[in-house]
C-alpha cells in the first residue's frame, strides 16, 4: 500500500488545508522576494503541512527546489558545500531560473556542535541569490543570530474542521465507505497533526473497504505503541 501522506500531498498552495494566513502570508513572501531578498523562517509542530507548503510554493512559482536537511548536514563544510552554492548560483544544472532552497529540520543547528553550522547558514540567508525556506518546529532552538535575519511564519496545529474534510476526500479517492464518527475519531486524537491523522487513518483503513468507529480504536492504539519509536519530522 502506497503511504498516503505522500499520495494525498498538497500540489499547489490552494490544496493546503488549514493555516490559511500564514499560507498566504508565505506566498506574499515570495511574491515579493525579490525586494527584499530575505530567507523566511516557516516554523510550528509536526504534520502540519509546514514541508508541504514550501514544495506547494515552488510548484505554483515555477520554482526548482533544492532541499538540505540540517539533522543530515550539520558541520559548516557541509552547510556551505550544498545550501551555499545552491543559493549563490542560479541553478545547479546551469540552467537559468529561480529555485527555492529547502532546508528541513533547521532547528538541529544548535549548541555547541552545530555552531560552525548555524553561522554558515546565517552568512549565507544573509548573502542568498536564491529564496530560502528554512523549516523548524521550534523558533526558539534557533540562533537569535539566524532568527532576525529571516522572516517569521508561523504555522499552528490544524483544526478538527479541516482534517475531517481532508480525511472524508482521501477515502472517496481510496473508494473506502466510512463511518462519520470514525473520521471524527481520528481528527480528534491528532490533536491538530494532519499528517498523524491521514496516516492513522490509512491504518484503520488497510484490509479493509468500510471503516467503523471500532476500527480507529485499534489503529489508535497501534499508533500509541509506535509514538515512542517515530522520529519527529516536520
Amino acid at each position: 500500500m502506497t503511504d498516503w501522506t505522500e499520495t494525498y500531498r498538497p500540489s499547489s498552495l490552494s490544496e493546503l488545508r488549514g493555516n490559511d494566513s500564514a499560507r498566504d502570508d508565505l506566498r506574499e513572501w515570495a511574491r515579493t522576494w525579490d525586494d527584499r531578498r530575505e530567507a523566511v523562517i516557516v516554523h510550528g509542530p509536526p504534520g502540519v503541512g509546514k514541508t508541504s507548503a514550501a514544495h506547494a510554493l515552488a510548484a505554483d512559482f515555477g520554482w526548482k527546489t533544492v532541499e538540505l536537511n540540517a539533522s543530515d548536514s550539520r558541520t559548516k563544510d557541509d552547510i556551505q558545500r550544498l545550501a551555499g552554492r545552491a543559493a549563490r548560483n542560479s541553478t545547479l544544472d546551469g540552467e537559468g531560473g529561480r529555485q527555492l532552497i529547502v532546508v528541513d529540520e533547521a532547528d538541529n543547528f544548535h549548541g555547541n556542535v552545530d555552531r560552525g553550522g548555524t553561522r554558515a547558514v546565517t552568512e549565507i540567508v544573509n548573502s542568498a541569490g536564491q529564496p530560502i525556506v528554512l523549516i523548524a518546529n521550534d523558533f526558539y532552538e534557533m540562533s537569535r543570530g539566524l532568527r532576525n535575519a529571516c522572516q517569521e511564519i508561523e504555522f499552528r496545529p490544524v483544526s478538527e474542521r479541516s482534517i475531517i474534510p481532508v480525511l472524508r476526500d482521501i477515502c472517496r479517492k481510496e473508494d473506502v465507505e466510512f463511518e462519520s464518527a470514525a473520521l471524527e475519531a481520528v481528527a480528534e486524537a491528532n490533536g491538530g497533526d494532519l499528517r498523524g491523522a491521514i496516516n492513522d487513518l490509512q491504518a484503520a483503513a488497510e484490509g479493509r473497504d468500510r471503516i467503523e468507529r471500532a476500527d480507529v480504536v485499534t489503529a489508535d492504539r497501534d499508533r500509541t505503541e509506535t509514538m515512542s519509536t517515530r522520529r519527529p519530522t516536520t
